[in-house]
């Protein structure tokens, strides 16, 4: 009997985990973390462009995030994830950081709003950041904000400029709203 209850509780944690997963890698990219030596460059963009509201769509395990909220305590950080794994490791994480001034999301960007943020940071796949959220930032970033966009370009929006120091190095995308 232990052992049936056991093998239940695994199958169901099991489909829990392949279906936050699956529904992540469904919205706007699957997983796949910005590489750390970019956060450097980040990081710059944060000493130049100085947004007080930083919000990074599709979060991830929040390393991008954690290592930007312990070096720069001004500026608030907030996750949105969609995968319930991801999710939870993220919100453990940035428990765990000690850091004050990050926010980790369970949810759907597509119910969020992006009105307060300042800085958007988004690494998702050409297909999924096609017009829905092309849409949603036209209609919700203030003036004066910022949209960055790790190795993918929206082409329905006006780029501003491109940080690519070389060709060994990914692009980041920014648009000035």
């Amino acid at each position: 009997m232990i052992i049936y209850m056991a093998e239940t509780i695994f199958l169901i944690l099991l489909l829990l985990v392949v279906y936050g997963f699956a529904r992540g890698s469904a919205s706007l990219a699957p997983w796949v973390p910005t590489k750390k030596r970019d956060y450097v460059r980040v990081a710059l963009l944060l000493d130049e462009l100085t947004p007080k509201k930083f919000i990074d769509i599709g979060c991830g395990t929040a390393g991008q995030l954690i290592y930007h909220a312990k070096n720069k305590p001004d500026i608030h950080f907030t996750g949105i994830e969609i995968g319930l794994p991801l999710f939870i490791i993220a919100w453990l994480r940035s428990k765990i950081s000690g850091c004050r001034n990050i926010h980790i999301i369970y949810g759907d960007l597509f119910n969020c709003s992006l009105v307060e943020y300042d800085m958007i940071y988004v690494y998702g796949y050409p297909r999924s950041i096609k017009k829905r959220l092309s849409e949603k930032i036209l209609k919700e970033l203030k003036s004066g904000s910022y949209l960055v966009s790790y190795v993918f370009q929206f082409h329905e929006l006006k780029l501003w400029r491109t940080d690519r120091p070389d060709q060994n190095s990914l692009p980041l995308f920014i648009y000035k709203f």
